[in-house]
C-alpha cells in the first residue's frame, strides 16, 4: 500500500485534523465530504420505534429520558478515548468500528498502517459514520498512535505466555473513563487474523478479554468494538448518574456519600496526574535497551523475553515525568556518559 500522509496531533484534546488532505490519501470523494461537512453528528437509526424507545427508557439520543444529557463530564471523558487498530486489513472493517464508536459517543479513530484505503465498502459500512473516517488519524507506527496516552488498555483474544495485568471489558471501561479525566487514552485492537503482537502489547499497562464462547471464540473486529464501546458509554452515562445524587444523605455516614462528582475532584487533583505518556515510555525503552547492549548486561538479539518482561515491570510502576527523567540519568551514568569526579568539590 502507498505510504499514507500522517496528520500531527498536537498533545491537548483531540483537534479536527486536516481531513481534506487525509481523505483526499484514503480515496474519498469531493461530494462524499462536503455531505458529511453539512450533515449532523447525531447516531443512527437504532430500529425502535417511538413506542419502543419510549418502553426502553431511552430518548432518540440513546440516552435515559429522566433528563440525563450528554453533557461533562461523560461526553468529556469519552472524547479522551481513542481506538487504535493495528494494520486493518479490511476497509469495511474500519467502517464498521467507526459506526460502533459513534452510536456510543466515541469519536477518535486511529489507524496504524491499514492494509485498504477508505473506500465506498468502508463508506457502506460506516452507515452514517462517515465523518469519523474523515478526521480519522492515520500513523506509521504505534508510537505515534499512542503519542500523548497516559494509559493503554490492549484486546486479546488468547492468552500469552508471559502473564500482563488483566481487566474484564467492565473494568477496561472503569479504568479508561477513570484515567480520561487526567488526558488521553487508549483501546488496543490488534489485526483481524493475529490480534496483536507481543512486542504491540508490550505498550500496554493491562490487557483486555471478552469472555466468547470458548468452543468458538471468533468475534469480528468491529463485534468487539461495539462491546468495548458500549461499556464506556454504560460506565459513563452511570457515572454521571451518580454525580447528580446529592453528596450526603441525612442520617448517614459521611465518609460512604462521596458522589462521582467529588471523587472526580479529587482525582484532578491526584498527586499522580503528570504519568509519563506511552511515547515518553517508549523512548525510555529504547534508551533501556541501548544501554544494556552497552554495558555487556544483555545480547539484544537473545533477549526478546528480558525486554518483555522489564517493560511490564515499568508499565506496572508507571513513572510520572520526573521519575522517569531520573530514570534516563542513570542509564546515561551507567553508559558512561556521566563522570564521577563531576562531584568533587
Amino acid at each position: 500500500m502507498a505510504e499514507t500522509a500522517l496528520v500531527p496531533r498536537p498533545a491537548t484534546d483531540r483537534p479536527i485534523p486536516e481531513s481534506a488532505a487525509l481523505n483526499s490519501e484514503m480515496g474519498l470523494s469531493e461530494a462524499r465530504l462536503n455531505e458529511v461537512a453539512r450533515s449532523e453528528s447525531g447516531l443512527p437509526e437504532s430500529g425502535l420505534s417511538e413506542s419502543g424507545l419510549h418502553q426502553t427508557g431511552l430518548s432518540e439520543s440513546g440516552l435515559p429520558e429522566a433528563g440525563l444529557s450528554e453533557e461533562r463530564p461523560s461526553k468529556m471523558r469519552l472524547s479522551r478515548v481513542r481506538f487504535v487498530l493495528v494494520e486493518p486489513s479490511l476497509s469495511a472493517n474500519m467502517g464498521a468500528v467507526a459506526r460502533a464508536m459513534k452510536t456510543m459517543g466515541l469519536t477518535q479513530l486511529v489507524l496504524v498502517r491499514p492494509q485498504q484505503a477508505i473506500d465506498a465498502e468502508a463508506l457502506a459500512r460506516a452507515a452514517g459514520a462517515d465523518d469519523l473516517l474523515a478526521q480519522a488519524m492515520v500513523c506509521d507506527s504505534l508510537t505515534e498512535a499512542l503519542s500523548g496516552c497516559r494509559l493503554v488498555i490492549g484486546s486479546s483474544a488468547r492468552a500469552r505466555s508471559l502473564a500482563w495485568p488483566e481487566v474484564d471489558p467492565a473494568g477496561c471501561a472503569a479504568q479508561l473513563l477513570q484515567e480520561s479525566v487526567q488526558g488521553e487514552v487508549a483501546l488496543l485492537l490488534g489485526r483481524e487474523r493475529s490480534g496483536l503482537t507481543n512486542d504491540e502489547l508490550s505498550h500496554c499497562h493491562f490487557l483486555t478479554r471478552i469472555a466468547t464462547n470458548p468452543d468458538y471464540s471468533s468475534l469480528n473486529i468491529a463485534a468487539a468494538a461495539q462491546v468495548f464501546a458500549y461499556e464506556l458509554r454504560r460506565t459513563a452515562l452511570q457515572w454521571q448518574a451518580e454525580a447528580q445524587i446529592p453528596a450526603r444523605a441525612p442520617g448517614r455516614n459521611p465518609a460512604l456519600e462521596l458522589s462521582r462528582a467529588e471523587r472526580d475532584e479529587t482525582d484532578e487533583t491526584d498527586e499522580r496526574a503528570d504519568l509519563a505518556t506511552a511515547d515518553e515510555m517508549a523512548g525510555f525503552y529504547g534508551h533501556l535497551e541501548q544501554t544494556l547492549a552497552q554495558i555487556g548486561f544483555a545480547d539484544p538479539a537473545q533477549s526478546g523475553t528480558l525486554r518483555l518482561r522489564l517493560r511490564r515491570l515499568f508499565n506496572r510502576a508507571r513513572p510520572d515525568r520526573t521519575e522517569l527523567n531520573i530514570l534516563r540519568g542513570i542509564l546515561s551514568a551507567a553508559a558512561g556518559r556521566k563522570r564521577p569526579d563531576r562531584f568533587r568539590r
